[in-house]
């Protein structure tokens, strides 16, 4: 059976061609046939994905690594107006501060497109007796709110 589940698409983007086919694989398994997977660094292959994007309802979800993600990124997502809401999940919160801060100020040369504002955040402690935890925010575009 297939399963298209609350989305119409998905994309995904990993550095790893391990992880792309690990990827592949599992939504094969689980009938999921309206998720594409691109292998490379997402600053570079990101930027012109979202371009493409049409929909008035689109979600992006970023797990960045420990240095958090690059200024191209938060900058295509930014000037992508059709993107609403964003989930980054953080195991570096300090690392990730300059995205979390470059994602919500106000539109400017270096970063244009509508702000976002955090909605929610989560600590998930998901290494035990460690000072490791994850941090999960949701944004959501600032126009929603004025």
């Amino acid at each position: 059976a297939e399963y298209m589940g609350f989305y119409d698409r998905v994309i995904g983007v990993e550095l790893c061609k391990e992880s792309v086919a690990n990827a592949t694989e599992n939504a094969k398994l689980n009938g999921v046939n309206n998720a594409k997977f691109h292998c490379g660094k997402a600053e570079i292959i990101l930027p012109p994905l979202i371009r493409m994007l049409s929909g008035d309802r689109i979600t992006a979800v970023l797990d960045p690594p420990r240095s958090g993600v690059h200024i191209n990124v938060i900058r295509a997502i930014r000037d992508c107006e059709t993107i609403s809401r964003l989930v980054y999940l953080s195991c570096n919160a300090n690392a990730a501060m300059k995205n979390f801060v470059d994602l919500c100020k106000p539109p400017s040369k270096a970063c244009s497109g509508t702000s976002f504002i955090i909605k929610k955040l989560q600590a998930v402690d998901m290494f035990p007796f460690t000072k490791q935890y994850e941090l999960i925010l949701l944004f959501e575009r600032l126009s929603k709110f004025t």
